[in-house]
């Protein structure tokens, strides 16, 4: 009988997990800990011209921000897009920030989202449809596990964020379901 719940567990581990999530945080939500959350790619200042300046953050207590990519099978991150995560300038911006860009704008008490709503939660999310090659294989590896909470840990203290939102991912590889929460318990 033993091997039997231990196989279901192992084998179900991503849905007892979801199951127990879903019903913890909906039993325990108050008015007061409701969460509206904004989505806010960094190319869509290219493609749509939306800027953080035109993000309602008034109306939100979070936003994700997309992406950061895992790079490679060590566990280490990367932005996807330079220039504008931490260089472009935006209007009011100084010589003397320690980076500039979208994430600028987000994240730094005086950047423009910030000042519209100072208690806005910004978070950073991982992968994506296409930038989840590595996912899998990271949460296999117990030092590359570590690298990759190392370096999240880093993203948030050196460039403001509140925490990572979430991870983005393509549920096409094999077991993909059970080494992903080994990344994320």
């Amino acid at each position: 009988m033993i091997p039997f719940i231990t196989e279901f567990v192992h084998n179900n581990l991503f849905l007892i997990i979801s199951l127990y999530l879903i019903i913890f945080h909906s039993s325990t939500m108050t008015a007061q800990s409701k969460r509206v959350v904004g989505y806010f790619a960094n190319w869509t200042i290219y493609r749509d011209g939306f800027t953080p300046e035109a993000i309602p953050a008034h109306q939100l207590t979070h936003i994700n921000y997309a992406f950061l990519n895992l790079a490679n099978d060590k566990g280490d991150l990367v932005f996807t897009d330079t220039w504008a995560d931490i260089e472009k300038p935006w209007p009011g911006d100084n010589d003397s920030q320690p980076f500039k860009g979208n994430i600028w704008q987000l994240t730094a008490p005086n950047g423009c989202v910030k000042k519209k709503n100072p208690n806005i939660k910004i978070l950073f999310s991982v992968g994506g449809w296409t930038l989840s090659e590595h996912f899998s294989n990271v949460a296999k590896n117990e030092e590359a596990s570590e690298r990759f909470a190392s370096q999240i840990t880093y993203y948030i203290r050196k460039y403001g964020f509140d925490g990572v939102g979430k991870y983005r991912c393509n549920l096409f590889s094999f077991n993909f379901e059970i080494d992903y929460c080994i990344i994320i318990i």
